[in-house]
């Protein structure tokens, strides 16, 4: 470099630089001179150094400097010796860069994106990608790893894929430019954990860009089932299990769903039932597809109709989603059909024990009602529209490359049929010869095969009724084989042709804790002609002693009659029938309001125990209608020894629309905190009380308790099921639950609260006009609730502040004078003055005579 400079540039350059950028350009010059420097000065001075050199005088110095000189400066600037200077200060800049990045993640989290430090390495961060609802990824849980080198930010970490995923290449570093170690160059020491895992997550999502180191290409089917075996790939990883429990927790779940619902499919197939088919798609896992050929006698007679039921990743949380795809005239095609208890468009009403056959069978049953379209996805269309869809539904199928593909054996039935139609063989006269009495010569007729069908029926009349019987004990045997939940069935021994059966309400429906006995009565020629149906407890859904019609099943509608069915899928749709609450209008149907049903529910024990057929035919069920009876008894008991001798500061009633619930109201003790205050709270007794215990809510703020969350007391609530005491009473309970919320110190409990004793009070002075405000409240305490009128009347007008009394002495004999006012008195800025004046005036008074 000297060689090329004279003496008058260096000299011109070192007028025109400070001395700081001459020690500068001095350490740019040879490997020697730059060798010496660094032994003489700081980390911290060549730091500073690096910053204070501004972008133009850089670009000036490297216009002034020749190629040469610039290689040789980047030369000099020895790599080496920066890394092992800064490789202790890098590893914790790494460490704190990480942690700094994963709390910001948490405080700010992204959707779908999970992320946790490994404990044996902290430099290793795993998370799991959670798949999209509208992706070929969903429902899939994605588990991967970010592994940070020592000296991160200043270098890129590197990228694996753990769980099967038809993206990315698996336990394989993944190239992804700017982001990876496979480009260091391109590397931005900017970049942050949570835009990292974003952008890696939209690189998953973005499947079509797949020509990269560690990329995949794999089709969509092929994408959705890896979607649904990451479920249990990741159940057998013990990372997982360690740094994400919810997550395992979550997937335990799902994946038993899972395999629930290919039990329920196992079971079909071992099981099956007459005209309905199923199968699974391939390329879904929760997309299952069925077939249902129409029975003989009714409008669908030769149609088949495709559909298809669609499970959630949450099931049987979520229920699932059901659509008819072949033109039918009764459901509309590629719409969601809402069935009450079985579709996604009722999930309050969802029984989580649906199994597949009864769900089918329930649709079906659905379809056969010809009726009732009153319901979301619903059609009516004429017998005659039905028929001719039928006919048409042969030809549509036959071009549906899904039916093809998972119903070849029924498309070759089909495909026969259709060129039966076709050629008119199922027009074929049969013919018949009848011998004339004198000549002999005979009379050909022709005649169609249906008009012999009545006689041949009443000719094999007595071997139908052995057939009935058969029939009917065979269905009872297969029932008592493979049970239905809520249902008991049993045969009368005087006569084995009536069915008598009771339904037990389902917990989250209208029924809960009801027992609901009915009848079935087979006639003689039974399975030719259809029951009749009667239900004999009130129910508020279905007439009493009255048959109902129910197409398809009962013997209203002979002609719809299907004679395959079985007394477990009559059952089941009765019963599915029974919890469509709206679908009212049809013969022996009730309509009434959701209280009455409750009421309804709770009359039924009395009911079903004054039957003797119950007790006969049910015993089990009778003995557990007398316990829940005489826990309902003991309740009311309790109540009127409450009211015989009730408990200070507490009333109790009994909610009319619910028999097992219970609201309470507590008057805060004068020497408490809750003094003046009132509190609502109540208690919902269960079905099986006392076996089971109570739930405990308060609904009033106090500040004690929780509001609207289940309170856990122990030996009381049922937060504490092996603490019951089966003893309690309802003055003991409500007393336990007063003595808790006076013991302000005792909050470490499931719905405790701690607050200060300003707040206390302020909660007690506040639960007035909340109380007021409260129908139930006003209801069931009218007493009670004009004396709270009174007492935030009074509040309101002053009654209860208190006298300002405020002393003035006289100016000339010492004498004082006591006036008391109301402190509403100076209220106002010109009163407020006013009294300022005479204080004042009395105060420079008093000062002279302080002094004499």
């Amino acid at each position: 470099m000297n060689k090329q400079m004279s003496e008058f540039e260096n000299e011109q350059m070192n007028t025109q630089m400070s001395e700081f950028e001459n020690e500068q350009m001095n350490t740019q010059m040879s490997e020697f001179e730059n060798e010496q420097m660094n032994t003489q000065m700081s980390e911290f001075e060549n730091e500073q150094m690096n910053t204070q050199m501004s972008e133009f005088e850089n670009e000036q110095m490297n216009t002034q400097m020749s190629e040469f000189e610039n290689e040789q400066m980047n030369t000099q600037m020895s790599e080496k010796a920066s890394l092992y200077r800064t490789l202790p200060i890098m590893s914790n800049t790494a460490l704190l860069q990480i942690q700094r990045d994963l709390a910001n993640f948490k405080k700010d989290p992204v959707p779908h994106i999970e992320v946790e430090l490994l404990d044996s390495n902290l430099l290793e961060c795993h998370f799991i990608f959670k798949g999209t609802e509208n992706s070929l990824y969903a429902g899939g849980y994605y588990h991967g790893k970010i592994v940070f080198p020592r000296n991160y930010p200043s270098k890129p970490p590197a990228i694996y894929m753990i769980t099967p995923n038809g993206r990315f290449s698996v336990n394989r570093s993944i190239c992804l430019v700017s982001i990876s170690h496979e480009h260091p160059s391109e590397w931005w020491p900017k970049w942050t954990l949570s835009s990292m895992l974003v952008s890696i997550f939209s690189f998953m999502l973005d499947y079509d860009n797949w020509i990269h180191l560690g990329g995949l290409r794999t089709s969509k089917t092929e994408k959705k089932k890896f979607a649904a075996a990451s479920l249990e790939f990741n159940l057998n990883d013990p990372v997982v299990k360690t740094l994400f429990p919810d997550l395992y927790e979550e997937m335990e779940i799902k994946f038993d769903a899972l395999l629930r619902i290919q039990r329920d499919l196992e079971n079909f197939k071992k099981d099956p039932v007459l005209h309905i088919e199923i199968e699974r798609l391939d390329s879904n896992i929760h997309e299952y597809h069925f077939l249902f050929k129409g029975t003989e006698n009714s409008l669908y007679a030769g149609g088949y109709y495709h559909g298809k039921i669609i499970f959630p990743n949450d099931y049987p949380f979520k229920l699932p989603v059901i659509y008819m795809i072949t033109p039918n005239g009764r459901f509309s095609v590629n719409q969601s059909i809402c069935l009450m208890s079985i579709s996604h468009e009722h999930p309050s009403e969802g029984w989580q024990k649906w199994t597949i056959s009864s769900m089918l069978m329930s649709i079906f049953s659905f379809m056969l009602d010809y009726n009732n379209t009153r319901h979301e996805g619903g059609l009516w269309t004429s017998e005659r529209e039905k028929k001719k869809f039928a006919a048409d539904s042969l030809k549509f199928n036959l071009n549906d490359p899904v039916v093809k593909k998972l119903f070849p054996d029924l498309c070759k039935e089909m495909k026969k049929i259709d060129a039966a139609r076709r050629n008119n063989d199922t027009s074929k006269k049969l013919t018949i010869r009848f011998f004339g009495r004198k000549n002999g010569l005979s009379d050909t007729f022709k005649k169609d095969s249906s008009y012999f069908s009545e006689a041949s029926l009443y000719r094999t009349l007595p071997i139908m009724s052995n057939t009935a019987l058969l029939q009917i004990q065979r269905d009872l045997a297969n029932f008592k084989k493979d049970p239905v939940p809520h249902i008991e069935v049993e045969l009368l021994d005087s006569n084995i042709l009536e069915c008598h059966f009771i339904f037990k309400g389902t917990e989250n429906s209208l029924y809960a804790g009801g027992y609901y006995h009915g009848k079935i009565v087979f006639p003689r020629n039974y399975p030719s002609k259809p029951p009749a149906i009667y239900m004999i407890t009130p129910n508020g859904r279905f007439s009493v002693n009255r048959s109902i019609c129910l197409v398809s099943i009962s013997h209203e509608h002979p002609s719809e009659w299907w004679p395959k069915w079985t007394l477990s899928s009559m059952l089941v749709s009765i019963f599915s029938f029974m919890l469509d609450y709206d679908n009212w209008i049809h013969l022996g149907g009730l309509r009434t309001s959701k209280t009455e049903k409750k009421k309804f529910a709770a009359a039924s024990l009395e009911f079903n125990l004054n039957d003797p057929v119950v007790k006969t035919l049910f015993p089990d069920l009778y003995e557990e209608m007398e316990i829940k009876f005489d826990a309902l008894l003991r309740i009311q008991r309790d109540l009127e020894n409450f009211k015989k001798d009730p408990v200070l500061h507490i009333e109790i009633e009994r909610l009319d629309s619910n028999i097992h619930e219970y609201h309470f109201l507590f008057k805060g003790t004068e020497n408490s905190l809750y003094a003046g205050g009132y509190y609502h709270g109540k208690i919902i007794f269960p079905n099986d009380y006392p076996f089971k215990l109570p739930v405990i809510y308060m609904i009033t703020p106090n500040g004690r308790f929780s509001v609207n969350q289940s309170i856990c007391l122990m030996s009381i609530s049922h937060e504490h099921p092996s603490e019951g005491w089966q003893k309690w009473t309802i003055s003991s309970m409500l007393m336990s639950i007063f003595s808790f919320m006076l013991d302000y110190n005792n909050t470490r409990h499931e719905g405790g609260l701690w607050t200060s004793e300003r707040e206390k009070k302020k909660f007690a002075a506040d639960s007035l006009k909340f109380n007021l405000n409260d129908p139930v409240v006003k209801k069931l305490f009218p007493d009670l609730c004009k004396e709270m009128k009174k007492i935030d009347a009074a509040r309101r007008n002053n009654g209860t502040s208190k006298k300002l009394t405020i002393r003035f002495f006289g100016r000339k004999n010492g004498l004082s004078d006591t006036f008391k006012k109301d402190s509403s008195y100076f209220s106002g800025m010109f009163r407020l003055i006013k009294l300022f004046k005479i204080l004042k005036s009395s105060s420079e008074e008093e000062s002279p005579r302080a002094a004499d």
